[in-house]
Formats: structure tokens, sequence, C-alpha cells
């Protein structure tokens, strides 16, 4: 991004930020800090942002909400601005518990942080009070690998065929909920279901 027009370095800090590059996050806030606007582009309106997924974007992610709360800041008609950069911090918070406790503490220490200096801030807490409610709905839904041999077992005692390909279509579903073990339990699955 050393050489080009403003433009296409823009561009490319968004091609690099949904690659999961961090300069191209540091570049695009730095962009932001400059001019001191949303950084409106045909080709994708910020949603680059929500491609994050490391939890080492959410410090570049606080200051371009902080950003985007600066009295001098240009606006965007609808603020979605700030709401995608709200949606990347959720997005990576529901990663894992620990994103997401470094998610809700960061945005609290912001809120504490700013709370005289910025106008209408204490509206974050209604981001931390829907993500509390997304985490531990995704937490309560997520199938331990415990449920996913429970339904595997239950192939294995001999249900008829119909059963069993509905519960196969189950735990397949139970799977791709598991992507860090869904290779291998699907492998498991088709090896079993070989066997019978």
């Amino acid at each position: 991004m050393k050489t080009g027009t403003e433009d296409e370095k823009l561009r490319s800090s968004e091609y690099l930020t949904e690659l999961q590059d961090l300069n191209g996050l540091k570049y695009y806030l730095d962009w932001v800090r400059k001019y001191k606007k949303t950084p409106w582009t045909s080709r994708s309106e910020c949603s680059q942002l929500l491609h994050l997924q490391s939890r080492k974007a959410i410090p570049y992610l606080i200051e371009l909400l902080r950003e985007s709360y600066r009295p001098d800041f240009g606006k965007d008609d609808y603020g979605l601005f700030s709401q995608y950069i709200l949606d990347a911090l959720s997005a990576i918070a529901l990663r894992s518990d620990k994103d997401y406790k470094i998610v809700r503490e960061r945005t609290e220490k912001f809120i504490r942080k700013n709370k005289e200096k910025i106008q209408n801030v204490n509206f974050l807490n209604i981001f931390i009070e829907k993500l509390d409610q997304q985490y531990y709905v995704a937490k309560s839904e997520k199938p331990t690998i415990e449920d996913v041999l429970k339904k595997l077992s239950l192939i294995s005692d001999g249900h008829e065929s119909t059963k069993e390909n509905k519960w196969v279509r189950v735990i397949r579903g139970l799977i791709r909920g598991i992507p860090w073990v869904g290779e291998a339990l699907d492998e498991a699955l088709c090896v079993l279901l070989e066997r019978k």
C-alpha cells in the first residue's frame, strides 16, 4: 500500500482486512482518523469488517468505534458504520469464550472511560446486553462431543433405515455446528455406516 492512489490504497486495505491481514485494518483506521469520515466505497461499504475473526482486531475495532463517536466525524445517514463495527465485534466475540470476555471487557472499559466525553456512549450498554444474549444462546445450543457420540450410538443400535437416515441428517447437522471436530466426526460416521 505504499504506492497507488488513495482510493486504490483504501480498496487494498479492504481486501487485506477480508484476508485477516491486520495491516489492512490498520491502514483503514489511519484513513478514518485522517479524513474523519466513513470510508464508503462502491465495493463494500465497510462490510470487510464483518470478515474479521482474530481477537487481535479488537483494539483496532474499538479505535474505529471511538472515531465514529467523535463530534467532528462525518456521519453516514443511517449510522451503519458504527453498526458494522459492532457487528464485527460481535462476530469475533461469538467465536470463543475468551473472545467474548475480551470484547465485553473492552466495550465496558470504552463506555466507562468515555461516559463523560462522548454523548450517547451509554447506548453501547444495549450492545453488551445483546451480545450477552447471543453468547448465551449460542453456548446453550452448541452440542457437546458427548451429545454427538450419543446420537452416533443410536445409529449403531440397529434402528430401521428410515430412522437411521433421519439420525444421519441430524448428526451431520450437529457436526456442521462444531467445525473444529466436524471432519473427524464426519469420517467416523461414514466408517460406522459402512460397517452396518
